[in-house]
């Protein structure tokens, strides 16, 4: 049992945790400190007074002692210094920026010894009593977080001051002079105990903290790292929707349809486009951002391409607001493609009654975000999934395209707090057939 007892006291700060410990200690103790000191103030006017009774009934003539604790009680009102310096700089006191919190902390305890330990004395003399000294101990020990040697030191020199007091005051009386130090060792003693117990408690409080806040470290980086491999997955199967074998297997038989029919050039200038097309496509999937220029460079040599093998069956415009430099603005690579490649895959390749058209707005907003809208004058998105549904066809034309979009959208979103969206609308003409589809994508600039 006493083994357990002592194991209480036996908790040890790293000594690495040691300035951050007692930095915090320190913000936690000019709290209490100020408390104590408008405690003084307080008890400073309700001594006062006491004093003015006094010396209207004429005490004051009958003992010195009167004089000298009305000396003590004015004191008091030197509480008011800590109390508005604390005050003053609670600001900085919280962040632990002000480099006078441990001297105003020490100098309130320094103060209250000087005032309450004499009062203990004159009211040990005038009424036997140690009443003030065990308010001036528990104040000291229990309402005041110290470390153990210091708390151990500065109980040692408190308890051997009263203890000389007390003699020189009842060494006459040798039965009021050995009650009154049985008394005092009776308050000091346990108090102190309870103060090292408080001061050890609080050390294993601050280590737990640490602990926990270390662990939710651990745990917040491996999510961090389960999110970017996710984000990585994501994006290598959004680039294996870019080089869609469907889409390659066709424009090389472009190619060699070109050479079949020994046209040369336009097989070389085609299969120019194509490899400048697949560089771009590898280089832009090695990093999470690149250069808008890089992207919409991307998306112009995709779109002649495609639009060369459907036989120049639409026309298209990218067109960027001026206050935009495609040169230092930084996006998600192979995020717009998608998009691009619905429009014209499901829209645009389907229409005959008018030549296509596919836009490519760029703008800034206000919030900072580029807003990019990639509106076409296609069939729409109800005559295409009809015409979806019709053809046996339908697994091979299934983008996953614009599903993988959403998901790294979403995810990056949920991670970094961003407020990145993309909308999906039908544009319809006055008489309510299909005009087309418009879709908005916002990202914040980079």
């Amino acid at each position: 049992m006493l083994k357990k007892f002592l194991n209480i006291f036996r908790v040890q700060l790293p000594k690495n945790d040691r300035p951050a410990f007692f930095a915090q200690l320190d913000i936690e103790n000019a709290e209490r400190v100020f408390i104590i000191s408008f405690l003084g103030v307080f008890f400073f006017l309700l001594l006062l007074l006491l004093d003015i009774q006094r010396i209207q009934s004429g005490k004051f003539d009958e003992s010195y002692v009167y004089k000298v604790s009305m000396f003590l009680h004015m004191g008091l009102g030197l509480f008011i210094i800590p109390a508005f310096l604390i005050q003053s700089n609670s600001e900085q006191i919280s962040k632990g920026e002000y480099k006078y919190t441990r001297l105003i902390i020490y100098g309130t305890v320094f103060l209250m010894t000087v005032i309450l330990i004499p009062m203990a004395l004159f009211a040990t003399k005038d009424r036997n009593s140690l009443m003030t000294f065990v308010v001036y101990m528990i104040l000291v020990n229990l309402f005041i977080t110290s470390p153990t040697k210091q708390l151990f030191a500065f109980n040692i020199i408190v308890f051997l001051l009263l203890t000389m007091g007390v003699f020189y005051i009842e060494k006459s009386n040798v039965v009021v002079l050995t009650a009154a130090l049985i008394e005092a060792i009776g308050v000091a003693i346990p108090v102190f105990i309870i103060a090292l117990y408080q001061y050890n408690v609080r050390v294993q409080q601050f280590l737990n903290e640490r602990q926990i806040k270390e662990q939710s470290l651990v745990i917040q980086k491996s999510l961090e790292e389960d999110f970017k491999q996710r984000l990585i997955q994501i994006e290598m199967r959004a680039l294996r929707a870019q080089m869609n074998p469907h889409f390659i297997f066709n424009v090389l038989n472009s190619i060699k349809l070109f050479m079949v029919q020994n046209d040369a050039r336009t097989a070389a200038n085609y299969l120019t486009k194509f490899a400048k097309l697949i560089r771009l496509i590898l280089n832009n999937s090695k990093s999470q951002m690149i250069m808008m220029e890089d992207e919409l460079e991307f998306l112009k040599l995709y779109i002649e391409i495609e639009n060369f093998r459907f036989n120049d069956k639409f026309d298209y415009k990218i067109q960027i607001s001026d206050n935009i430099d495609a040169e230092f603005v930084e996006l998600p690579p192979l995020i717009l493609q998608p998009y691009v490649e619905n429009a014209i895959w499901h829209g645009l390749m389907h229409k005959k009654d008018e030549r296509g058209m596919l836009l490519i707005d760029v703008k800034m907003i206000e919030d900072d975000s580029i807003v990019f809208t990639i509106e076409d004058n296609g069939i729409g998105r109800k005559a295409a999934g009809e015409m979806k549904s019709n053809t046996a066809r339908k697994a091979q034309f299934k983008s996953i395209g614009m599903e993988l979009t959403q998901d790294r959208v979403a995810m990056t979103n949920q991670f970094y707090g961003t407020k990145a969206s993309i909308e999906v609308e039908d544009l319809t003409k006055k008489n309510g057939e299909a005009a087309g589809t418009r879709v908005v994508v916002r990202l914040p600039i980079t």
